[in-house]
């Protein structure tokens, strides 16, 4: 089949991996990638871009970077592309606005696209 949609791929890994959990499903990043822009169905991936907010680098949070830079280093390894944000500390846990940056990487690609 003819190639005649690209494909860019923006995921909130947190919300994803949720998001799987809650169906009591174990995310495979290489399968979600080989399904969006699968080239038998026309579709020709331009980039998967997978945006990770890290903890702060305290030690409460010590445990929890330590598994998202293993799930970075792994990513990268295998062909994706990395977003990735410091967490600031909120009271007893932290917030990166992750899916604040991929949402203006997203309005602003798409911008580029159409001049």
């Amino acid at each position: 089949m003819e190639t005649n949609r690209r494909v860019l791929i923006l995921a909130d890994s947190d919300n994803t991996f949720l998001a799987a959990q809650s169906f009591n499903r174990r995310l495979d990043w290489q399968k979600v990638r080989d399904y969006l822009a699968n080239p038998r169905e026309g579709r020709e991936l331009i980039e998967m871009v997978i945006y990770v907010g890290l903890p702060p680098a305290r030690e409460r949070f010590e445990e929890q970077r330590k598994t998202k830079e293993k799930f970075i280093y792994w990513a990268k390894s295998n062909g994706f592309l990395v977003v990735q944000k410091e967490g600031k500390t909120k009271g007893d846990d932290y917030e990166t606005n992750i899916d604040i940056v991929m949402a203006m990487d997203a309005i602003h690609t798409s911008h580029e696209s159409i001049i």
